[in-house]
């Protein structure tokens, strides 16, 4: 069984000309095929309704520990979003290749998963920090933007 939670900072982008709602988008989803159960609702401030209606499909009402919240700060606008759930052990090259994607676009976050097996349990984190996707076991670095 594995236990898979993270949280995400997604720029607000108001012109998609470039497809980058859609692309994030793309790759939330990924997370979500991947087993990761998400939740949540959009809070105030004018969430750009391209990615809003992306976002829509990814939520489940009977997961609680999600959220998605809209926050505007003085140097403009980013879309938060939080989850909580559980996901396969199959699951970690298609999670590592949604954060590298998302690394690319800008988004900043990580996804936390921890794998219970016979040898006890063990723990993963993906980490995005500016422009960089690192995978972190035991203290080591496989991929960096």
């Amino acid at each position: 069984m594995s236990w898979v939670r993270g949280s995400f900072i997604v720029p607000d982008i108001s012109d998609d000309e470039c497809g980058l709602d859609r692309t994030i988008g793309v790759a939330l989803v990924s997370l979500a095929e991947a087993g990761v159960t998400m939740s949540g609702s959009s809070g105030t401030g004018g969430l750009d309704s391209r990615l809003a209606a992306v976002l829509v499909g990814l939520f489940r009402a009977d997961t609680p520990w999600g959220s998605v919240w809209h926050a505007r700060e003085r140097d403009g606008a980013e879309l938060h979003i939080v989850f909580d759930g559980t996901g396969s052990a199959e699951a970690a090259p298609t999670i590592e290749a949604a954060m590298r994607a998302l690394a690319d676009l800008g988004v900043e976050g990580q996804v936390e998963r921890t794998e219970i097996g016979y040898d006890g349990p063990s723990f993963v984190r993906w980490t995005l920090e500016r422009g960089e996707a690192r995978f972190d076991d035991a203290g080591s670095v496989i991929y960096t933007r």
